[in-house]
């Protein structure tokens, strides 16, 4: 059987024999020789297969093996250095032109390859490429060679690292759960002792190591947020698609990442970017233990690997603010309700102390707060009478308090729309009783920090203040002393 690779036709055995036999081989071993041999003329061309018990074993040729020559040994993959070392001692041996490729077979090296001549010069970019390609086509053969129980016939390594993903994909019920899946998955064609999924945020300074998020709300763990000094993807990727390291302790912008304390350090890295419908949806890293073990074959195989990924890393980020959407639209559902139920109670009861203690006590389902008080104008400005919810005295009976040039004064003259008090432990929120377009009296809520309430909590206290305000007047023009009590027309 013969392999055209360009211009330069490679043979290879064919399944029906049998790389046992000792005649097979050799004959195999001297046609590839020859073949290489018209299109590169060598003075060497030497191959070894690593077998499954361990070490290395010669292919060819024979006379090789008298100079004991070590080689470096997979694990699972010679890295970039080592195979530089090999091609020197070569060199240093009298060799001009020398050229060292690791034939691999999915994610495993299972063969040497060198070529060399006597004469400099020989190898440029072009013969290496060519010789890359005889080392990627031989590579079957010398994992047939490597374990004999191989079967001839199994699915291509892409296909069984996709349904590697779509099980991952099935069975993840978390992103950490998806992410240990990817990671075995992809271990297949690229090993490696690291993998991170990071998906970019609101703000350009952070990303979110989605890969590490076990459950909740995304951002919510602030361990696994990353802030740029530690890994900027942007800036690391510069506009790349995809980024291929020898060694990433040594390259500007990947070395926090690299040093990251998880365990040891990562030297090797690739890296691509998460896109969906040309929009960027993450980023994912590999990271190896050892110098060069990552070549472009491995950049194009995550590069076609990549749209698969970032399908699921997409799905995952939708399906977290799918939950914020579905909680912000049940809430706002929510709130409503819980005014209606709120302005029923007092219309239906019919003492108003008690309806008002039973509103107030509705509305801590809205406002984070501990204490009310009314706050009720009188014929003298500077002062109010305060009404707390169950107090069934009537307002005659109540002693007004004097507030001066005071929040709640300034709030029930309406110079500002609502008003805070105090500090510390005792924060008071200061809000208008509206009925008929003017003010009788002030809302007074209690609450540990002012932080507690937001924009929508003030919004909402000016609902629960207005929904008392006309109840407020009806009991004003009920005072025993109206004198005290001046009505609003």
């Amino acid at each position: 059987m013969h392999i055209n690779l360009g211009e330069l036709v490679v043979p290879v055995p064919g399944p029906e024999e049998s790389l046992r036999e000792t005649t097979v081989l050799t004959t195999w071993y001297e046609a590839l020789s020859n073949v290489v041999g018209v299109e590169i003329p060598h003075d060497l061309l030497a191959i070894w297969h690593f077998p499954v018990s361990g070490g290395s074993a010669l292919v060819g040729p024979a006379a090789l093996a008298e100079d004991e020559l070590r080689v470096p040994l997979p694990a699972p993959r010679i890295g970039a250095p080592q195979l530089a070392l090999l091609e020197a001692v070569i060199r240093d041996a009298g060799y001009g032109s020398v050229s060292c490729f690791a034939c691999r077979t999915e994610r495993d090296d299972v063969g040497l390859l060198l070529v060399a001549s006597f004469a400099p010069g020989m190898h440029d970019a072009e013969t290496r490429r060519r010789l890359a390609a005889v080392a990627r086509r031989i590579a079957p053969t010398l994992g047939r060679l490597a374990d004999p129980e191989r079967p001839d016939a199994e699915p291509s390594p892409e296909t069984r690292v996709l349904d590697a993903l779509g099980a991952a994909t099935r069975q993840a019920h978390t992103p950490r759960g998806f992410a240990r899946g990817t990671s075995a998955a992809l271990d297949r064609l690229i090993p490696h002792e690291r993998l991170d999924i990071f998906v970019p945020g609101a703000s350009p300074e952070q990303v979110y190591r989605l890969s590490a998020h076990e459950d909740g709300g995304l951002w919510s763990d602030s361990s696994l947020i990353v802030p740029r000094d530690l890994l900027d993807p942007s800036t690391a990727f510069g506009g790349r698609d995809c980024v291929l390291l020898s060694d990433a302790l040594v390259e500007a912008g990947w070395t926090g990442w690299a040093e990251c304390d998880r365990g040891s350090a990562v030297r090797s890295a690739l890296g691509v970017r998460l896109v969906v419908a040309e929009r960027l949806v993450g980023y994912l890293l590999l990271g190896g233990g050892a110098v060069g073990v990552y070549d472009a074959h491995d950049a194009e195989l995550l590069n076609r690997l990549a749209p698969w990924i970032a399908g699921r890393v997409e799905a995952l980020v939708q399906s977290h603010q799918l939950r914020i959407i579905r909680a912000q639209l049940g809430s706002a559902n929510a709130i409503p309700t819980q005014l209606r139920r709120m302005a029923t109670i007092l219309a239906t009861v019919p003492d108003f102390s008690t309806g008002l203690r039973e509103y107030m006590a509705e509305a801590t389902a809205l406002l984070p707060f501990h204490r009310v008080r009314l706050a009720l104008r009188t014929e003298q400005p500077d002062r109010v009478v305060l009404l707390v919810p169950g107090d069934h005295r009537h307002l005659g009976e109540i002693a007004s308090t004097p507030v001066g040039n005071t929040v709640v004064s300034r709030v029930i003259s309406g110079e500002v729309p609502h008003g805070v008090m105090g500090a510390g432990a005792e924060i008071e929120l200061v809000f208008p009783l509206r009925a008929g377009g003017n003010i009788s009296g002030a809302l007074v809520l209690t609450t540990g920090a002012a932080d507690a309430f937001t924009r929508l909590h003030l919004a909402m206290a000016q609902q629960v203040a207005d929904g008392i305000a006309p109840w407020v007047e009806l009991l004003r023009r009920a005072a025993p002393t109206e004198a005290s009590f001046p009505r609003i027309s």
